[in-house]
């Protein structure tokens, strides 16, 4: 009897999740929120609970710290990082679904896959409201699957932006307006993956979204610097946040990557902070805007390659700040530093101790390469293990 009732609520939640009447909410209503002082906004790299790496690590014997320990074992040493903003923006590489099988179960080594009766949950505990889906997981279980994860974030009350039914919808950015001790701040966040071929139609995933499919945004230089240029143009009060999935995973950033953010950053964007390499990338001033390549991970669940690859397990979270004194497009950031190696820390990352901030801060700032006029906006509090750049 249990079983037939879990069937059939099952295969209602799909037939909802996948009804063509019922569109995916990409974009934030267009809200007015009264900030007195500070506007805060944090932002996260890559999160996802990592269901298929812990399933096979039950398989082989070892633990499954989702059975074992819960869901929320993994936070418990960052949820201080998560009481710095009332506006939390991530990286959700993963799906929620409730589907058993993948269409790319024989090609696709890595297939994420997060538990509908969990993962909603959790991201509402943690106040991880908005979530980008333009990444190369998005659609691991189909276009089905990208259906279901949008339907839970929903049913949720969670908002997410960078996939959609098309590309119209998943081109469109999240937006919420802001009243800023009287100002008015209208923010963009415009998510979207790199562009591999693999993933493209002519490759072996068929990930992007294009006209008439469903899939995520994409690295389209005209189309995205034209649709940055317009924002500018149209909004005197806008303030935009590019928020690309990118880079190689556990390398610096490339020649490519920084040719694409100054062309970002000078079709009018405000900041850019990326996501994807698993790691830290370096973080550079370019026409008096911040470029943050890479905040590498937050929390993500699987064993990791930082001892294979021989890179320092560093990632970062990044606390966006405005004041009301501050003039448009004027801001300050704080870096937060975590120890991202789960096999060290047995999937619970951390902030760094002393010596690991002292080394973090020594590699970065000699990767970042900066000028001497530069380094006045940089202040590395040893006391606090923290990055400010103004």
């Amino acid at each position: 009897m249990f079983y037939h009732c879990y069937l059939f609520l099952s295969l209602a939640l799909l037939l909802s999740a996948c009804s063509p009447t019922k569109r995916p909410y990409t974009q934030a209503k267009a809200n007015h929120s009264l900030i007195d002082s500070s506007l805060n906004i944090l932002f996260l790299g890559d999160l996802a609970w990592g269901e298929n790496y812990q399933l096979r690590n039950e398989q082989r014997g070892r633990e499954n710290i989702l059975t074992t320990r819960g869901y929320g074992y993994s936070f418990q040493k960052v949820l201080p990082i998560l009481d710095k903003a009332p506006l939390i923006i991530a990286n959700y590489e993963s799906t929620i679904t409730n589907l058993a099988n993948s269409p790319l179960k024989q090609v696709k080594n890595y297939l994420h896959k997060g538990n509908p009766l969990y993962v909603p949950n959790w991201l509402k505990k943690y106040n991880i409201q908005l979530l980008s889906l333009a990444n190369n997981h998005a659609l691991d279980y189909g276009h089905e699957g990208l259906l279901q994860t949008q339907h839970y974030l929903r049913e949720a009350g969670l908002q997410y932006f960078g996939a959609g039914l098309n590309i119209a919808e998943a081109a469109t950015p999240y937006r919420q307006t802001f009243k800023l001790n009287g100002k008015i701040l209208n923010l963009y966040v415009l998510g979207w993956m790199e562009y591999r071929k693999s993933y493209s139609q002519q490759g072996k995933y068929a990930f992007y979204a294009d006209s008439a499919k469903s899939g995520v945004n994409y690295w389209d230089e005209e189309r995205i610097l034209t649709q940055i240029r317009n924002i500018r143009r149209q909004d005197s009060a806008a303030f935009i946040v590019a928020f690309p999935h990118w880079g190689k995973n556990y390398r610096w950033r490339s020649k490519k990557q920084i040719s694409i953010a100054h062309a970002i950053i000078a079709a009018g964007a405000d900041v850019l902070i990326g996501h994807g390499a698993h790691k830290v990338q370096e973080i550079e001033k370019y026409r008096k805007k911040w470029i943050c390549y890479n905040m590498g991970n937050f929390v993500f669940n699987s064993s990791g390659r930082y001892q294979k690859e021989e890179v320092k397990p560093y990632s970062i979270a990044i606390l966006l700040e405005i004041k009301p004194e501050y003039q448009l497009g004027e801001y300050r950031l704080t870096l937060l530093p975590i120890f991202s190696d789960n096999r060290i820390t047995n999937y619970q990352p951390r902030s760094l101790s002393k010596e690991e901030f002292l080394d973090m801060s020594h590699l970065l700032m000699n990767k970042s390469s900066f000028q001497h006029q530069e380094e006045a906006f940089i202040s590395i509090d040893s006391s606090q293990h923290i990055i400010r750049l103004k």
